[in-house]
């Protein structure tokens, strides 16, 4: 097994338990949402701060664009190898959130709370789906001996960049 999908396995056992809806405590809660976001952040360093990856300032969309095309001299096998590492990452990445149970809101709970919540509502159902798009892009990319489509890989980082940002915001619930 190689690092990358090694170093993704961890990832992905390490963000995959449940909070349960009840009988944890506030800082409990707030521990598993910090896990859930380093999981995210870490990835997200991996694929788009990388050495020799994207340029300063240069915007996550065009990054990716232009990464899925085949670089001069490029091997079809080196191709793949390159590709399927960011996809097997941003895959694996893509179930941070899951099963991650929303906590309902409290009286006392500061709006920019309770958005995140419901922004990461909304992820829990667009991520798995864009997960699936993605893969099926890259077994027709592998099938076909052409690039991978960059809007299945554009779509789910900057999903998964979103929950990174609603999770960084979300708080457990004021009881």
């Amino acid at each position: 097994m190689r690092l990358t999908n090694k170093l993704a396995t961890i990832i992905l056992l390490s963000t995959s338990s449940c909070i349960p809806a009840l009988g944890l405590s506030r800082a409990a809660i707030q521990r598993e949402i910090n896990t859930r976001a380093a999981a995210l952040d870490t990835m997200r360093h991996q694929l788009l701060d990388g050495p020799n990856e994207r340029s300063p300032g240069e915007s996550v969309d065009k990054f990716l664009t232009t990464f899925v095309q085949m670089k001069p001299k490029e091997t079809p096998t080196a191709y793949d190898v390159r590709v399927n590492r960011y996809v097997s990452i941003t895959v694996a990445r893509s179930r941070a959130l899951a099963g991650l149970l929303i906590p309902s809101s409290g009286a006392g709970d500061p709006p920019y709370s309770a958005t995140a919540w419901k922004e990461i509502r909304k992820l829990q159902t667009y991520l798995p789906q864009s997960a699936n798009r993605l893969r099926a892009a890259m077994t027709v990319a592998q099938r076909t001996g052409k690039p991978l489509d960059a809007a299945p890989l554009v779509t789910l980082i900057n999903l998964e960049l979103a929950g990174y940002q609603a999770l960084r915001d979300a708080r457990p619930a004021v009881k």
